[in-house]
């Protein structure tokens, strides 16, 4: 009988890594954002696409938590004041 592929996320020593992409619901539990403050610095382009959020293939908005973690500990440089403080 042919061996069952596991294609669950990679582990490192028996444990699952998390995911990077997680839900705005699931965001909000992470980090105490709640969905409408998201969605409001999303939609005001405080949060940019690509850096603090990704559009998956069904057009779910999903965080990055990678890059929320980076926009912590720099601030404005994740969010749209760099790209304006880089338009001068």
């Amino acid at each position: 009988m042919a061996e069952i592929q596991d294609h669950a996320a990679p582990s490192i020593r028996g444990l699952l890594r998390p995911p990077r992409f997680v839900t705005i619901e699931k965001f909000e539990e992470l980090t105490g954002y709640t969905p409408d403050a998201t969605r409001s610095k999303i939609k005001r382009g405080d949060w940019l696409e690509g850096v603090l959020y990704i559009k998956a293939p069904d057009g779910r908005i999903l965080m990055d938590i990678e890059g929320y973690e980076w926009w912590v500990l720099n601030g404005a440089a994740g969010s749209a004041q760099l790209q304006k403080a880089a338009s001068r």
